[in-house]
């Protein structure tokens, strides 16, 4: 078994946007406050050699790791990445197979992928935020962004508090989300084979459009309604135009409930 050590640091000032591309490794990203500099560091123990590679390609930092062999050997590995708190123009952070843990990632555009592993974030800030996941859960602390896109083929998809336009999609999960401030916003969660949760504040106005096909709506919200067919479709609206929410689940229930 070879211990692996490997470091590597950037002043901020050299770049503007971060890329990583990773195969089959966990990534930590460790806020810096008192620093000027990005740090990598790669660390573990693995059965064969592996070294941290990156370098500054027409102002993004590209992170990848190198390998000995080609050949899927036993790795207990691990890319801390020690950021500041200096918001970047673009992060993008894509994992094939690994989990993602961060307390604050802060950019005007967020971009994480994984193939196969969780997703974890404590608090999300950017003008765009995508996340995309095969097989993949994705708990979010608090997210505000303009526009934010989060999808996954199997897992749960929660959202605690946040503000901003939202596309949430899961195949095969339940996806629980809290927006704490909606104005001028389109909710959009959808699931084929999982519950559906979402929590706005008491006087939010907005027009709903909600359907399941095995499950059943509640709503805390008195819905004026346009439609309702037997507790399975539900479209309407509780005053003002200027947000709408749509709600979708193949096979499961659907909540729309006022905060505490």
């Amino acid at each position: 078994m070879l211990k692996i050590q490997d470091s590597h640091s950037y002043a901020m000032k050299e770049f503007h946007s971060l890329k990583v591309e990773l195969d089959m490794l966990n990534v930590h990203v460790i806020p810096a406050e008192d620093s000027q500099e990005l740090k990598l560091v790669l660390h573990g123990k693995a059965l064969q050699g592996l070294r941290l590679v990156s370098a500054i390609d027409n102002h993004t930092l590209v992170v990848g790791i190198e390998r000995k062999s080609f050949f899927p050997l036993y790795e207990a590995v691990v890319l801390d990445i020690y950021c500041p708190p200096a918001q970047m123009a673009m992060l993008a952070i894509h994992l094939s197979t690994g989990k993602l843990e961060a307390e604050r990632l802060a950019a005007n555009t967020i971009d994480l992928r994984t193939s196969t592993g969780n997703i974890s974030i404590g608090t999300l800030e950017a003008d765009t935020i995508v996340i995309k996941g095969a097989s993949s859960a994705i708990k979010i602390g608090q997210y505000h962004a303009r526009n934010t896109e989060i999808e996954t083929s199997t897992g749960s998809i929660t959202l605690d508090s946040g503000c901003g336009s939202l596309n949430v999609r899961s195949s095969s999960g339940k996806v629980h989300v809290a927006c704490n401030k909606v104005e001028d916003q389109n909710l959009a969660l959808t699931t084929t084979t999982g519950s559906i949760r979402l929590q706005l504040p008491g006087d939010t106005e907005f027009m709903l459009q909600a359907g399941t096909r095995t499950g059943s709506i509640h709503s805390d919200f008195p819905v004026d309604t346009a439609w309702n067919t037997g507790n399975k479709q539900l479209k309407g609206g509780t005053g003002a135009n200027t947000n709408t929410v749509t709600l979708k689940s193949t096979t499961g229930s659907i909540k729309l409930l006022k905060m505490a």
